[in-house]
């Protein structure tokens, strides 16, 4: 809630929510650095990506959340639509109807699929540096839906083809990738968003470039860009309406998102 109310304060207006860590025992070694208090296995299966010491916190604030702020659960692995929704109902999203952030490529039937069974809208994501960029970006444009749904531009390490090691991260810089690919993006269909784990300077450049480009963005996302130091980064038991203790692990840098809300205020032109 902490981390929420950091958000919100500094004009966010959606938030991410992770189901990212697919092995609990390699989500426990990762935890295991923030020196958390206690150590529960919420999933109901191993390889379900919950982050089981932060779920009590987590479905604290969904019940504590302003209605107009939208959620996205966050996804970097196909999973079965079982597992999405025991995933949504685990975060107590049941009734939050959150967007579903694909970092992962999807196939047609797929969409089609997790449209049609879970009613979710989607967030499908596309990397900068991937090899069929503007083939991908064609097919995203004919299945998903303009009024609902969006087109994320990744151009950072969590790009689904990086997540699967299907390329090595690129050492071109992102400017230079970026221009090569700019046209695939002019009358695009579905609204899009561009993600990076950036600082203020660079998103400025990349919106700048793309608005004189005449392609319309709907909005960003700062990632891990707006965290406080990993090495300050660690779980506390907090008081709960002097009722409850709950662990948690504060993340998201005040300093860092009054930068970024400066930024949107009075630079960012979007649609």
């Amino acid at each position: 809630m902490e981390d929420y109310l950091t958000a919100v304060d500094n004009g966010v207006n959606m938030i991410g929510i992770h189901a990212v860590y697919s092995c609990f025992e390699a989500y426990k070694s990762i935890e295991e650095n923030y020196s958390p208090i206690e150590r529960p296995e919420i999933r109901t299966h191993r390889n379900l990506p919950i982050a089981d010491y932060e779920v009590s916190s987590i479905r604290y604030m969904v019940e504590n959340m302003d209605s107009k702020i939208s959620i996205a659960l966050i996804l970097e692995n196909e999973l079965s639509n079982e597992d999405i929704a025991e995933c949504i109902r685990l975060y107590n999203l049941d009734g939050k109807n959150p967007f579903l952030q694909l970092q992962f490529r999807i196939s047609y039937a797929r969409c089609i699929e997790i449209k049609k069974e879970l009613n979710n809208n989607l967030i499908c994501t596309v990397g900068l540096n991937q090899a069929d960029f503007e083939e991908y970006l064609k097919f995203l444009n004919r299945v998903l839906d303009p009024d609902k749904d969006f087109i994320l531009i990744d151009f950072s390490k969590h790009q689904p083809d990086y997540l699967t090691k299907k390329v090595d991260i690129s050492c071109e810089a992102t400017m230079d990738t970026l221009e090569k690919k700019v046209r695939s993006l002019r009358n695009n269909k579905i609204p899009l968003l561009i993600a990076d784990d950036t600082e203020v300077e660079k998103m400025q450049d990349y919106l700048k470039f793309l608005s004189v480009n005449n392609i319309r963005i709907a909005g960003i996302d700062m990632q891990n860009s707006v965290e406080i130091s990993k090495k300050y980064q660690s779980y506390k038991l907090d008081n709960i309406n002097d009722e409850q203790l709950i662990q948690v692990k504060i993340r998201k840098s005040n300093e860092k998102l009054q930068q970024w809300k400066l930024f949107v205020s009075k630079k960012l032109n979007i649609y």
